[in-house]
């Protein structure tokens, strides 16, 4: 398997060192340990990895839990591994509850570990069947798949992202920057504040797309592209 690069959120040193030994030992890169939110998520917006081991006890105030939605929101496609010595059943309900790509129980076992962060890759890898688009504002930093947007609008200096999995994401960029880093086979722009994905139109006529029950407006400027788009659908 292909080298993988490997953060390590672990308050425990010693902890953390062994598995950044048995990480070395399969090939893999481990990068350096992060012991809190903050420097994980500090770590992540510096260089991606391809996998987040993640303990769900931390130092400071918000624990692996709330590392894992930040990450999930953000970076859809990350894997996240938690790791655990704890036996506390509430806790390992919330965790199992925001479906981690792999969980493991202390002490890690050098096998377990390499079986648990190659699955867990290989299950985000198949599961994200398109690229992952990046979307920065210089400020955050999001990545998604075209199949997670659903529709795009604008408003003034501010973009609003419509996601499946992820709610509502504002950043601050303009709607002809996103298009430019859109696939036109999936998206189409139809008004001067108004992008959307041609999945997840449910109707249409020649004034407007309907997505989420909500009707989108199709602009006079736009309106040959919509029609060839239309043809192209029936």
């Amino acid at each position: 398997m292909q080298p993988l690069k490997i953060l390590i959120v672990e308050d425990e040193i010693l902890i953390g060192e062994t598995i950044k030994i048995y990480l070395r030992e399969r090939g893999h890169i481990p990068m350096d340990i992060v012991i809190s939110y903050e420097e994980a998520l500090q770590a992540i917006s510096l260089s991606l990895p391809d996998v987040v081991l993640v303990d769900i006890r931390l130092f400071g105030e918000k624990s692996g839990i709330d590392l894992a939605e930040v990450i999930q929101n953000q970076y859809a496609q990350l894997p996240i591994v938690f790791l655990t010595s704890q036996y506390d059943v509430r806790v390992s309900n919330k965790a199992l509850e925001l479906n981690p790509s792999g969980y493991l129980v202390k002490p890690i076992q050098k096998e377990s570990l390499w079986t648990t962060v190659e699955l867990a890759y290989n299950k985000k890898i198949n599961q994200n069947t398109s690229p992952s688009i990046k979307f920065a504002d210089g400020t955050k930093v999001f990545y998604l798949s075209a199949n997670q947007i659903k529709y795009i609008s604008s408003d003034h200096i501010y973009i609003v992202l419509h996601t499946t999995n992820s709610g509502e994401i504002t950043l601050r960029m303009s709607l002809t920057e996103v298009e430019s880093l859109l696939e036109k086979a999936s998206f189409i722009r139809c008004h001067r504040s108004y992008i959307v994905n041609k999945s997840y139109i449910t109707q249409y006529d020649t004034h407007s797309f309907v997505i989420d029950q909500l009707n989108i407006p199709i602009s006079r400027s736009h309106k040959s592209e919509v029609k060839k788009l239309m043809l192209e659908t029936d």
